[in-house]
C-alpha cells in the first residue's frame, strides 16, 4: 500500500509503512503512548490509511510536527523500535481494526523489527522516506496550504 501526498508544489509517493512507523514511534518515544493532541496532523494521516477519500491537513502544522520528532525518532535502533497495534495487525493481514491502541517496543514483545521495518539499522532509514517527502512538499508551506494524502490500493482492514 502507498500514500501518495500532493501540495502545490508537487507530488510524492511513499510505502505507507515508512509513515506508519514515523507516527509509531512518535506515539511511543514522545507522547509515551498516548496522543496529547502536539501531533495531531501526524495522527490524522491514518484516516488516509483507512478510507477511500483522501485526507487534507495543514502542510505547515504536518512540516512543525516532523521537524520537532524526527530528532528524537532518528536516535530510535530497529532494536529499540516501537510498532503500535494497529501497524502490527496490518502487517498481519488482520482484518479487523483493533479495538485497542498501543504501542509495544517490537523486540520486547517478541515482533521481529525485520517483519515490520523491513531492512535498515535505524529508524531514521525507515522513516526516511515519509519524512523526507514531507519536508519536500512542505518547504516553503504557508498559512492555510493543504497537503492531501491518498491511500493507493487496497484498504487493510476490508481488503477493497
Amino acid at each position: 500500500m502507498q500514500l501518495e501526498m500532493r501540495s502545490r508544489t508537487g507530488s510524492k509517493r511513499v510505502a505507507w509503512v515508512s509513515y506508519a512507523v514515523f507516527r509509531d514511534n512518535v506515539q511511543h518515544f514522545i507522547e509515551r503512548g498516548a496522543s496529547d493532541g502536539d501531533f495531531s496532523t501526524l495522527h490524522s494521516i491514518e484516516i488516509a490509511v483507512d478510507g477511500a477519500q483522501p485526507q487534507r491537513v495543514d502542510a505547515a502544522q504536518l512540516r512543525r510536527e516532523v521537524l520537532a520528532a524526527r530528532d528524537v525518532v532518528d536516535g530510535v535502533t530497529l532494536q529499540q523500535a516501537a510498532v503500535s497495534i494497529r501497524t502490527r495487525a496490518i502487517l498481519t493481514g488482520c482484518r479487523q481494526q483493533p479495538q485497542v491502541r498501543g504501542t509495544a517496543v517490537g523486540s520486547v514483545v517478541g515482533w521481529a523489527a525485520s517483519d515490520a521495518l523491513g531492512e535498515g539499522e535505524t529508524i531514521a532509514e525507515v522513516v526516511a522516506e515519509f519524512v523526507d517527502a514531507v519536508l519536500i512538499l512542505t518547504d516553503d508551506a504557508e498559512k492555510g496550504d493543504v497537503l492531501v494524502i491518498e491511500r493507493e490500493g487496497r484498504s487493510p482492514w476490508t481488503g477493497d
